[in-house]
């Protein structure tokens, strides 16, 4: 499928991991079309991260639930073809109604018949790992090859807040840092606190490494108890850069 020059559009607007686990198919993108411009539409809580990937030119904020608003602007934009990672109706309703000619998604889906492009994706029930899924999809129209994370970077003013934040906790400039993240916004199952804490003991113990705890307000409780008064919290304390 030799449809991808031009205006191009990864759809992955879910949650942060999903999103970092689609970035080697923008690279993948990127060697196979050097000249294309190409859009992320992603979730708005994660697109300041996004904004940060190299390669990727504009990121289009928005849930597929909010689709109003990233349909008008992918309707205001010259795309030609859209890799729709994360299958859903409304995802591809949106695309479909921007008038994007090519249309890339899976065919194991009712809606399925929106995406102009059909690729047989088994995702329930597989071994397969969500980022090699991800390549499955750009595998199946014709590009692929070796894969890796693009670079993120991160802008000079969010690093010089951290190091000014880590320099007032106590932590030396050459010191290891392990960050604990004990959440996942329910979307798995989670080991209980109680280890979490007795991990960072022993990191800080064994290993002489500074441990940081994260998370949103929500997991206030269960950082606070994996931080303890040993650990540096920074629970709700930071933005995603």
């Amino acid at each position: 499928m030799e449809s991808g020059r031009g205006e191009l559009l990864v759809v992955r607007n879910d949650r942060l991991g999903d999103a970092i686990l689609s970035l080697p198919a923008i690279l993948l993108l990127r060697r196979r079309y050097p000249d294309a411009r190409i859009h992320f539409w992603a979730s708005p809580s994660v697109a300041p991260l996004i904004e940060c990937v190299d390669g990727i030119d504009q990121v289009i904020p928005g849930s597929d639930r909010g689709a109003s608003a990233a349909g008008a602007m992918l309707r205001s934009l010259p795309i030609r073809t859209a890799y729709c990672l994360r299958p859903t109706f409304h995802n591809a309703w949106t695309l479909k109604q921007a008038g994007i000619p090519v249309r890339v998604g899976t065919s194991r889906r009712w809606y399925s018949l929106l995406f102009t492009h059909r690729v047989n994706l088994p995702r329930s029930g597989t071994t397969r790992h969500e980022a090699d899924l991800n390549l499955d999809l750009l595998s199946a129209v014709g590009i692929d090859g070796p894969a890796s994370f693009p670079r993120i970077i991160i802008p000079d003013a969010a690093l010089s807040s951290v190091e000014q934040l880590l320099e007032t906790a106590g932590f030396e400039p050459d010191q290891r840092l392990v960050v604990i993240h004990p959440g996942s916004g329910g979307s798995t199952r989670e080991w209980p606190a109680r280890y979490f804490r007795e991990l960072a003991d022993e990191l800080t113990r064994e290993g002489s490494a500074g441990v940081i705890v994260t998370g949103v307000v929500s997991e206030s409780g269960k950082c606070a108890e994996v931080a303890g008064d040993e650990h540096l919290n920074l629970c709700n304390r930071l933005n995603l850069l």
